[in-house]
This record gives structure tokens, C-alpha cells and sequence, in this order.
């Protein structure tokens, strides 16, 4: 267990770095260390701007423990936004499960909510679907561990073999620990910890009408680009940092809601060696071991989201 806490502890520590590191609106490419993954657009010509610190202790998102009532709306960029009209997910449906629900992050936008419930009835036979973080009851930032998940349009999904059967307890939704897919080299797939279940999961969300894109560990990239030759499925499977014991989905903007700043469409496929390489060079592989210190985060929200959270001290108003 303590070396779990420690693993763990750097992980978080280092993609509080990431975060911190740049502040563009399009970033391309592992060796910038970007919090944002390619074509995330997030203005910097709001015109009333809501500066929020995920600082433990003055982050107003963190502070509040119930959605707001009302219409749905996801407002802002997925890594500068927030939530109206969030749903809570239930913890337990029709080939899925929610896990870490302490943390208190298992809101989402309806959209979200329709397609994972879908995503369980139609893969749960074969394997449960284990969902994580969601987003915080009005979104926002976090305390930690995101820099996106903020407008209820993110997921994390387990990598995790979970029977179909089964009825999750309390405490393993609390204890139930993820499993990296790597080999200790971090440069390839563990075939002993990686089941084709998997692939069919992301293919299947890749493949969802309403999915914008899916980050993984470019080792699940590269593995899929072979087993899915030339599929425009593939598009939409973006390498990022770490994301080898789960993936990312991200959903887009639902058409109807103008406040919800929509995310550049993928470039292409991009299953070539030159597209991967740079994913596995000794600079990248290095940030999986390398603890990093924490640094808190001032995040540039739009005005309206003040409106969600009130006057809570550790955001103002600009």
C-alpha cells in the first residue's frame, strides 16, 4: 500500500507541474509539457474573466457539495469552465459502476451521463465499466489531479477487467486501486495486464456521435493503430500524458449551448511512427518517475461561473 501512496503522490505531483507550465491556447506535442492537449481553445478575450485558485483551502468549486438546479449548461473550456445543471451518476447501473464517489466528483452534463449509461448496457456483458472522475457538483477546477473535467464533459474509464455479475461493495468503490498497462520500461503494453476488452471499449466511446476525443497512453495508441489499420475511429485516440491504468473521454460541446467553447477537431489518424516517436523518448519517459513539486493554479473561468459559486473567498471577479 505504501508504495501505491508513493506512485501515486508523484503522479499527482507531477501533473500539477504539467498544469502550471503553459498558458497558450493550442499546444501540440509531449515535449511541451502542456496542461492542454493539442486543439483545446480556451479565449483569452473574455470579457468579464472569474480567477479561480485550485489552491487547497480557496478553490470555491471544491467548497460546494450539490449541483445547481435548474437547466443544464457546460460554460467555459474543459480546462477553464464550469457546470450548471449538473446530474449526479448513480453509482451503480446496467454494466457499469462508479468508483472514489468520497472525492465527490460524479457529476456530469446529461450528455455525459447518456453515453456512459449507454457505454455500460452496451459492453458491460463482458466486463463492468469502471468510471472515475467526472466533475465536481458545479465543475470548475479541482484541488487536484485535472486540469480539465471542469463542464461535465469529461470521464476517466478504468482499465480494469471488473465481472459482470458482481455487485461492487462500499468499501472496494473506496479501495479498488488502477493498474498500469505498462511494462516497467514504460515503452510498450504489458500483455499480461492488457485484454482486447479494452480496445473494445475505446473503440466503441471512439465511435459514439457524440465524443470529441479519448486520451490514452501512446503505447494503447500505437497498439490500436495496429490492430485497427486505418480506422477513422483511431482520430479520435490522442496520446497524453500518463493515462495508462484508464482513458479520457471527452465529449463536445453540445450544439445548442453557445457558452461552452468547443475543442478544434483532430487533425487525422496519425498512427505513423513519426506521429508516436516522440512519445517514447527518454525526455517523456523520464516525467513517469521523476516527482515533481505541486504548484497551485489560478484558472481564468468566464464571468458567468461566479454566478454558480457565489462570493467565496479564493476567486474574484475581473
Amino acid at each position: 500500500m505504501k508504495s501505491y501512496y508513493t506512485w501515486a503522490m508523484k503522479r499527482f505531483a507531477l501533473l500539477l507541474l504539467l498544469t502550471a507550465c503553459t498558458t497558450g491556447s493550442e499546444i501540440r506535442g509531449p515535449a511541451t509539457g502542456s496542461r492542454r492537449p493539442a486543439g483545446e481553445v480556451v479565449p483569452t478575450d473574455l470579457p468579464v474573466k472569474y480567477k479561480v485558485s485550485n489552491a487547497k483551502g480557496l478553490n470555491p468549486f471544491a467548497k460546494v457539495s450539490a449541483p445547481t438546479k435548474g437547466e443544464a449548461r457546460a460554460l467555459g473550456a474543459y480546462s477553464a469552465g464550469c457546470l450548471a445543471g449538473g446530474i449526479p451518476m448513480p453509482r451503480s447501473g446496467p454494466g457499469y459502476e462508479m468508483v472514489r464517489l468520497s472525492r465527490n466528483r460524479y457529476y456530469a452534463h446529461p450528455n455525459l451521463a447518456a453515453v456512459l449509461k449507454r457505454g455500460g448496457e452496451a459492453l458491460g456483458a463482458q466486463s463492468k465499466l469502471l468510471y472515475g472522475d467526472l466533475s465536481q457538483p458545479r465543475g470548475g477546477p479541482m484541488p487536484g489531479g485535472h486540469a480539465s473535467h471542469q463542464s461535465g464533459l469529461d470521464a476517466d474509464v478504468w482499465f480494469h477487467k471488473y465481472p459482470p455479475r458482481k455487485k461492487m461493495t462500499n468499501r472496494e468503490r473506496e479501495h479498488l486501486y488502477g493498474q498500469s498497462m505498462l511494462r516497467k520500461d514504460y515503452l510498450d503494453l504489458d500483455p499480461r495486464k492488457w485484454n482486447d476488452i479494452f480496445a473494445t471499449q475505446l473503440m466503441w466511446f471512439a465511435g459514439q456521435p457524440e465524443t470529441e476525443r479519448i486520451f490514452v497512453n501512446a503505447a494503447v495508441k500505437r497498439r490500436l493503430c495496429a490492430q485497427y489499420p486505418n480506422d477513422p475511429r483511431l482520430a479520435r485516440l490522442r496520446p497524453w500524458f500518463f493515462h495508462d491504468d484508464h482513458f479520457h473521454l471527452r465529449l463536445k460541446c453540445p450544439l445548442s449551448e453557445a457558452g461552452c467553447f468547443a475543442q478544434e477537431p483532430a487533425a487525422g489518424i496519425e498512427c505513423e511512427e513519426k506521429d508516436l516517436a516522440g512519445w517514447f523518448s527518454k525526455e517523456i519517459i523520464a516525467k513517469f518517475t521523476t516527482p515533481s513539486p505541486a504548484v497551485p493554479i489560478e484558472a481564468e473561468l468566464p464571468g458567468e461561473c461566479a454566478d454558480l459559486v457565489g462570493a467565496v473567498a479564493g476567486a474574484r471577479i475581473e
